[in-house]
């Protein structure tokens, strides 16, 4: 699969010929998507599929490329599986080769082998976009925001800090970026040699994965938005020089996985593993920064960031441009239920998100960070303003890495904890708004005890039928019963243990004071099962009460029950109505109101088959 760059600038993956080369154009498909959520067209490689072998398949075996033929719909199809970088992150992954036009038969036939766990198109996500000396730093709102400035006092940063940053390239000479470029020390720059043993030779600044060579800047188009985003996290603070990024000391290791076009998952995944390589070789890699994403949901992708997860890295991601629900309409990888993942919406200068553009999702998307009209760094010492998600998300990778400088031991589940919940936003689209300063105390803590469970949990029924109900509660504090807490989960867990987000805004009060809800309806086409009040604290800590509930299956709030059966001709009964003219209505009286824009007992129907009201 391959990704695009959540701002102005896009990418594309130039491929290595094969026996089988790809069609250069891009093609759609329906991607996978999490239950109930809308399906949304996806673009992938043509003639690319990546295949999960299980552990024990023979075709694992070797180290080489091995040709098979599968067949599908009574035809043998020539295919070339080889392995490549993501390999080495996702046991028993292969990329596979065959002819475009075979791409889709192709999947659908490995799918059905007894040694394979999944097969799926490789799709493509895209790119999404104390006081310095620096001059052009009052332009930067985005420091303000994110009351940065005041943990300079504290911390500027540390080089002994790695920062990744997956995206198109990097300007490595640029004039506010250069003392902050990730060295290599494992490596003699030239040499021809690989001497760290990671597989990739002279990568003493990063690696290209478009290319596959280390050269990680290319184009000064093309690799802009990898620049600009390197800038917003790390460009050098207080050297007289341009602008100052969130973090004034770091080491940004370029990864290019991206270019003008896009990314193929198959380079992004490879790059997944090279900095897992990373990290495991002692280098201290503990950020990973994503401003790109689709709607394609790639299983290859989910398993190579859970291995990112089990190494200690913070994934952060850009939530997506598209100004819509990220619950209703998935977009990846911001959407992966993995501890690591942070995904993040853009807010203006100010606070709130921005409407023209931003995704939001208080279930999927749980920080907001500045993101519009963002001043950094661009090719060949320029600098420029560009908007999206893309330039949210490093916003929270730098104030990830102040903190990490401060408190070296911080573990990623208090960090991205105190990332989300250190600033609550009620009501706002998101858990909460980034606050560097905010995080900085509220990791300083040290906090381990959880907030107490909502006290005295318990739902009553109300409204027509009785399908609604007022939840009440004692408010639990940030520890136990003291303090106030940040924030509230409500979930319906259906009767097939379904997990159903409750969207309601939630107001936080101190210990406690009596809390209610009112009109709390259970989700359509429930009958039965339980509310679930998650309470957490500042640094994520969290603590859970819960309650059974239910209505009568023919209770007349539930009109209509979704049931599977046999096919069988339909009666209800009734009268007749008498229309027997064109386009004649009339206007009928029904057992329950019907509650849509209004409460209505009536229907309106038409000869022609439509429902008039």
């Amino acid at each position: 699969m391959a990704a695009l760059p959540l701002a102005t600038a896009v990418t594309r993956a130039r491929r290595a010929p094969s026996a089988f080369t790809p069609s250069p154009e891009i093609v759609n498909a329906m991607p996978q998507t999490d239950e109930g959520m809308e399906p949304v067209r996806a673009k992938f490689v043509p003639g690319e599929i990546l295949v999960r072998f299980r552990a024990d398949a023979k075709i694992t075996k070797g180290s080489g490329i091995v040709t098979i033929a599968l067949t599908e719909e009574g035809r043998d199809i020539p295919v070339r599986v080889e392995q490549f970088g993501g390999s080495s992150v996702v046991e028993g992954l292969r990329l596979a080769r065959v002819t475009p036009e075979d791409t889709l038969q192709t999947v659908k036939a490995f799918n059905a082998r007894v040694d394979v766990l999944y097969a799926e198109p490789n799709y493509i996500w895209h790119q999404n976009s104390t006081t310095p000396n620096d001059p052009r730093f009052t332009e930067q709102w985005g420091n303000v925001d994110t009351e940065a400035f005041k943990v300079w006092d504290a911390t500027k940063g540390s080089s002994d800090v790695v920062v990744g940053v997956i995206d198109g390239g990097v300007d490595i000479n640029h004039e506010d970026l250069r003392d902050n470029i990730w060295k290599n020390l494992g490596e003699v720059p030239g040499n021809g040699i690989d001497d760290d043993g990671d597989g990739l030779v002279d990568d003493v600044r990063g690696w290209d994965f478009v290319h596959n060579d280390n050269t990680v800047f290319d184009d000064e188009h093309g690799d802009d938005h990898g620049t600009h985003v390197a800038g917003i996290i790390g460009a050098r603070g207080n050297n007289g020089i341009g602008v100052a990024g969130v973090c004034w000391n770091v080491s940004i290791l370029p990864i290019k996985a991206l270019g003008p076009n896009g990314g193929a998952i198959s380079d992004i995944v490879s790059a997944y593993g090279y900095a897992k390589r990373l990290r495991e070789s002692g280098v201290n890699l503990r950020v990973l920064n994503n401003s790109y994403g689709g709607p394609a949901r790639s299983q290859a992708a989910f398993d190579a960031i859970s291995q990112l997860n089990q190494a200690g890295i913070l994934f952060v991601v850009a939530a997506g441009n598209e100004h819509r629900d990220n619950y209703k309409y998935p977009e990846y990888p911001s959407n992966y239920d993995i501890p690591n993942v942070i995904a993040v919406a853009a807010t203006v200068q100010g606070g709130g998100i921005d409407p023209s553009y931003s995704n939001y999702s208080e279930y999927k998307v749980p920080l907001a960070a500045p993101g519009t009209n963002i001043l950094s760094t661009l090719p060949h010492n320029t600098y420029g303003y560009f908007s999206g998600t893309s330039m949210a998300a490093p916003h929270v990778s730098g104030a990830a890495a102040l903190v990490i400088a401060a408190k070296p031991d911080v573990t990623l589940q208090v960090l991205k904890g105190a990332l989300i919940y250190s600033k609550p936003a009620p009501g706002a689209g998101v858990k909460g708004y980034l606050s560097a300063y905010q995080t900085m105390l509220a990791v300083q803590e040290n906090d381990t005890t959880a907030p107490a469970p909502p006290v005295g949990f318990n739902a009553q029924t109300i409204g027509f039928g009785g399908s609604g109900f007022q939840l009440g509660w004692i408010s639990p504090g940030d520890d136990g019963m003291n303090g106030t807490i940040s924030d509230y989960d409500l979930t319906f867990i259906n009767s097939s243990g379904t997990r159903i987000p409750v969207h309601t805004v939630f107001s936080l009060k101190p210990a406690g004071t009596g809390q209610s809800m009112v009109n709390v309806p259970l989700p359509l086409r429930n009958a039965s099962g339980t509310f679930e009040l998650r309470a957490f604290d500042n640094v994520g800590n969290s603590a859970a009460a819960s309650i059974p509930v239910s209505v009568s299956a023919d209770d007349a709030s539930i009109p209509y029950i979704m049931s599977l059966g046999p096919h069988a001709p339909l009666s209800t009964g009734g009268q007749r109505l008498a229309l027997d003219g064109d386009d004649q209505y009339l206007t009928y009286t029904l057992p329950f109101n019907v509650e849509i824009g209004g409460n209505w007992p009536y229907a309106k129907l038409s000869t022609n088959g439509r429902d008039c009201q």
